[in-house]
């Protein structure tokens, strides 16, 4: 028989197994957090006492929350863990989801036990009075938390600075406390530091929950990459965009992360994105083409821009409801059809998704004056129907019955291309002024057999990609090549590479809305270490599983014989020319992490090197 091989140990340098010990530590603490709450329900129903509606509800809050912080250490352990050490965790987990199940029986018992039908109650004559918190006025009213990380430094200076004032003892501080808390938030304080009013482990508890200066920073970057994009021309949803951009950037700049570099271009990128068409046409057409766009100027345009939009929609006159026409003939000496007083009081259903005009698509005088390649690239940014030009469906799925009038295709006449025809043969006697005219906006067909080498004219748009290292759980290095995506709001990793890598599999249900609104459900994730091949960078990662992330980026290959790439220049991805799969896709939860400062341009028809951890 051959011999029995031995699984290979994965070895910890000492900074992972701190790591480890201390994530073993977190999850025992939530473990026996749960076990203390079974004892005193367990104690409460062997000495007959009776416990409140609100007790109850805080003991079952202080439950989810330990279940919810026991799942995510356990995540992070299994990734840490050595191959011959998952089934012993496994087991640990499977241990305190009896524990977990076992407390929530309870805890429903004594939900049933209190909650009395209106019918069984009886009557009873009670002379107890009402607790009365006697406090001193404040002079403003207490700020409230909800639980979101960017507003618990407002929420923290503000009502420590009214409590500062205040003569009140730290119990009736706790109880304001206590009642500022909302949402998410709420709860959070348990309740044996309630009983004990102990006001400073009361804000020990808060600060060490949402005090995370890394979580803070990373809400106001995420609050400026999900930025909702206008859909319309509107001072409304402008100012709205305004206040909320101006706000994550204050709040980032008072935590110590200046504006500036490229950080300054990336908030002036994504906050131009979400402008509607018309604005960002006058914005980019206000600015030096030669200069990089500024924060302050761009800001200081944007106000501008509302103030004459507001002027506009103020002017407008507006039609009231309660107007009728009246279907009266006018009198004998008056000649005016009645077809006119009806005229004034039409208001058109459609709204241009081009110029905001009450117009279709197809009509707007804007769009038709732009070239066909500039029409496609339009419609490509506003998700709109090739073959209609309106939203909500893809040219495939076209209603529609009409198609282009010039190829009979399924495009829109406005976005048809011309071809250049070419003649077979030609007679010496023919002169070269008989030949067909060729139309002057020729868009050259692409061919299905592409070479490496790629016209002028062909305008290609390069994607974020680089080669990653990702360690598995019997510590092998699979490289891998994931794109680098901030309009994404999850990570993502093809099967295949699970498969490879043989990683445990944790079951979720996720909804994910795509382009055009589509939707699709997630069943599993992973919990994947991933490293730099060029740097000490390093972090684990959940990810999304799916049959395939996207198809091959580039489209074709792309020579760079003549690109002047600076000598010594390591590229993150250096076969980001050619065809390859994308196995990984990092999305905006890890994209400002990964980003630093350095960038290159090679010239003005040529893309720009982005610094970032892997190159």
């Amino acid at each position: 028989m051959p011999p029995k091989k031995t699984p290979v140990k994965k070895v910890l340098d000492p900074a992972e197994d701190g790591v480890l010990r201390a994530l073993l530590l977190n999850r025992g603490a939530a473990q026996r957090n749960v076990s203390r709450i079974q004892t005193i329900l367990e104690r409460a129903e062997a000495d007959n006492v009776e416990l409140t509606p609100a007790q109850i509800k805080v003991y079952q809050r202080s439950v989810e929350n330990a279940h919810t912080e026991y799942t995510r250490f356990h995540q992070e352990i299994i990734a840490l863990s050595a191959q011959d050490g998952l089934e012993e965790q496994e087991e640990c987990y499977h241990k305190f989801l009896d524990l977990y199940e076992e407390v929530s029986v309870l805890l429903e018992s004594w939900n049933e036990k209190l909650t009395v039908p209106p019918s069984q109650q009886l009557p009873c004559v009670t002379n107890q009075q009402p607790i009365i918190v006697q406090s001193q006025s404040f002079g403003a009213p207490l700020p409230t938390f909800d639980g979101h990380y960017e507003a618990w430094p407002r929420f923290k200076a503000m009502f420590q600075d009214l409590m500062q004032r205040s003569s009140d003892s730290d119990a009736v501080k706790l109880y304001h406390l206590e009642n500022s808390l909302k949402g998410d938030a709420a709860g959070v304080i348990d309740l044996e530091t309630l009983q004990d009013n102990d006001y400073q482990r009361a804000w020990d508890i808060l600060e060490g929950r949402f005090g995370n200066k890394r979580l803070i920073l990373e809400s106001h970057i995420l609050g400026l990459l999900n930025m909702e994009r206008m859909a319309k021309k509107s001072s409304k949803d402008l100012r709205r965009l305004i206040d909320e951009c101006t706000r994550h950037v204050e709040n980032l700049i008072k935590l110590g992360q200046p504006l500036s570099g490229m950080s300054e271009l990336i908030v002036v990128t994504v906050l131009s994105r979400a402008l509607d068409g018309q604005t960002r046409e006058l914005w980019e057409a206000s600015m030096d083409q030669t200069e990089l766009p500024d924060y302050e100027q761009t800001i200081e345009f944007l106000k501008q821009r509302c103030i004459i939009l507001e002027r506009c929609e103020n002017s407008t006159p507006t039609v009231s409801p309660n107007i009728r026409v009246s279907n009266q003939k006018p009198p004998a000496s008056k000649f005016v059809p009645s077809r006119t007083s009806h005229a004034a009081l039409v208001v058109s259903k459609y709204v241009c998704d081009f110029c905001a005009g009450q117009h279709l698509n197809f009509k707007c005088s804007m769009f038709q004056k732009l070239s066909v390649h500039q029409r496609h690239t339009r419609v490509k940014e506003l998700s709109l129907c090739f073959n209609c030009l309106r939203r909500g469906h893809r040219s495939l799925a076209c209603p529609n019955g009409k198609s282009c009038i010039k190829c009979s295709k399924r495009h829109h006449t406005l976005l048809h291309f011309e071809r250049k025809r070419t003649q077979a043969k030609r007679t010496d006697t023919q002169k070269p002024s008989e030949a067909n005219p060729v139309p002057v906006a020729i868009q050259h067909p692409v061919k299905s057999s592409c070479s490496s080498k790629v016209s002028p004219s062909t305008k290609h748009v390069f994607l974020m990609t680089a080669m990653v290292n990702l360690t598995s759980n019997n510590g092998q290095v699979h490289r891998v090549r994931a794109l680098l995506d901030s309009g994404s709001q999850i990570n993502l990793i093809a099967d295949s590479v699970v498969q490879r890598m043989k990683l445990l599999k944790f079951p979720v249900n996720v909804p994910v809305v795509g382009v055009n609104g589509t939707r699709s459900q997630l069943h599993h994730k992973v919990v994947v270490q991933m490293r730099s091949n060029c740097s000490d960078f390093t972090t684990n990662l959940d990810c999304y599983t799916v049959p395939k992330v996207t198809d091959s980026t580039p489209m074709v290959p792309v020579s760079i014989d003549s690109w002047s790439i600076p000598p010594g220049i390591l590229l993150a991805d250096d076969s980001f020319h050619r065809p390859s799969e994308i196995e990984m896709l990092i999305g905006a939860e890890l994209f400002a992490d990964i980003l630093k400062q350095g960038r290159i341009k090679l010239s003005d028809r040529l893309p720009s090197l982005v610094e970032t951890e892997f190159g």
